[in-house]
Order: structure tokens, then sequence, then C-alpha cells
């Protein structure tokens, strides 16, 4: 997945004995800061951002309503500076509405253990 599928939450994760959510945003692609890569990660954070304040997260998945949500940028390779301080300025604007925002490199070859809770509907 990478942020050019705008529209979709790529990863949903949550940590019941934690008490916590954390929404995956994948970008597979190396990072180039290009005008077009910088549009479409701002827009899938729109995405993201609205999945949880305008109250579809926990619509979906009731039993995680009212927990914390971390949205977790997961990137093949470190991001450029340019992308570091677009990502940063989100962080800040996250804040605002309670939810966190993390950048990880995973090593090569791994995938992470993202846990995915069924929807009720």
């Amino acid at each position: 997945m990478t942020v050019e599928q705008r529209e979709t939450i790529d990863y949903l994760g949550a940590n019941p004995s934690a008490g916590t959510v954390t929404l995956f945003l994948i970008e597979a692609r190396p990072w180039t800061a290009s005008a077009e890569q910088m549009q479409q990660l701002n827009d899938k954070l729109v995405t993201y951002r609205a999945f949880v304040t305008e109250g579809k997260l926990a619509k979906g998945w009731p039993a995680l309503a009212g927990m914390p949500v971390t949205i977790e940028v997961r990137c093949a390779g470190e991001p450029p500076v340019a992308v570091m301080a677009h990502l940063n300025h989100w962080g800040q604007r996250l804040l605002e509405d309670g939810i966190a925002l993390d950048v990880s490199i995973p090593p090569p070859g791994h995938t992470g253990g993202v846990i995915l809770p069924e929807s009720p509907s």
C-alpha cells in the first residue's frame, strides 16, 4: 500500500490490554518529496484524521471508542527533510485532536505484527 490510495485506512491495530489504537499509514515507495507524493501524503492524513474525528472509527469498532489513537507512518526508507517537516506540522495539528503521530522504518524484510480487529458490521 502507498499514500496513493488516499481514501483508505491501510491497517488498524488495537492493543486492548494497553487500551490503545494504532492506525498504520504505509508508504512502501521510496520518498521523493515530489509535489505529487507530498499532496498524496497530505490527502491520506486528511482521511485518517477524519476517520477518527468524524466518528468512523467509533462507529465501525465500538469497543475501541474513546481509546487513545496513534497514526503510525510506516516507511520503506528514511523520509527526506521536507517530508519530515510536513509530518511534524501534521503531528502538531493532530495533537489538537488528541491524535498522536509517529514515523517508523521497519528493518528490511520486517512487516511488523499488525492486529486487525473485526468490524461488527
